[in-house]
């Protein structure tokens, strides 16, 4: 034991000092997660464009400003309802491109399944997500920070676009376009129909994309 003052009454102390930092990170935590489940809630009830920032508030018990602390806007809270979906995706790609031997045409297939049954498996975010991109594209009044925040939260187009690039590298692929105008095309493609084809499952999406990426069937 140091016998320092700051070991018992600093932030990550057992003093009182410590103690009140720690319920506020916990106080803090608990608001986010409320936010975060209310959205979510309201988000699958009602639909995105439905639900407005005041009731997420109130449905998680928290005043306005409260909710604006934590997050810069509805959009923000559908990125990041998304974000979980969009960790696993991005562990599977880091897993493909290590493999040996690496197939980028399998790795393709691989995560274009897990790409096309995440949007439909979890549909409800997938339409919220694209309709909070479809507000940012418009430029409507958003409290959003001005850099790109769904390609920073959600990095759909981006891994997709480190397979196609590894494809074209290895000599897998040829491609006329570059591969992150490609990849972007593709995931929008994929959220437009999850949007307006409700009934589409995941195996029927999957074949889409493949086709788009691949080609037919047995194509080389």
């Amino acid at each position: 034991m140091s016998g320092r003052l700051s070991d018992v009454t600093g932030p990550g102390g057992t003093g009182p000092e410590g103690w009140r930092v720690r319920a506020a990170q916990t106080r803090k935590r608990q608001t986010r997660e409320r936010l975060l489940a209310a959205a979510d809630r309201l988000f699958r009830q009602q639909g995105y464009r439905a639900t407005s920032v005041e009731e997420i508030a109130e449905q998680a018990g928290v005043g306005l400003g409260s909710l604006y602390n934590h997050f810069k806007g509805k959009a923000m809270l559908a990125a990041t309802l998304w974000l979980p979906m969009a960790e696993e995706l991005a562990a599977q790609v880091d897993a493909s491109l290590a493999a040996e031997p690496l197939d980028v045409r399998a790795a393709l297939r691989a995560h274009l399944a897990a790409l096309a049954t995440a949007m439909v498996e979890q549909r409800p975010l997938t339409v919220a997500l694209a309709d909070a991109l479809f507000e940012q594209s418009l430029g409507l009044p958003q409290p959003t920070a001005p850099e790109t925040w769904a390609r920073s939260l959600v990095p759909l187009p981006a891994l997709l676009a480190r397979l196609l690039e590894a494809g074209t590298a290895r000599g897998e692929l040829r491609l006329t376009v570059p591969a992150d105008e490609l990849a972007a095309f593709l995931v929008s493609a994929a959220l437009l129909d999850v949007v307006r084809r409700p009934t589409r499952t995941a195996a029927e999406l999957t074949a889409l994309l493949e086709q788009l990426v691949l080609g037919p069937p047995g194509a080389a």
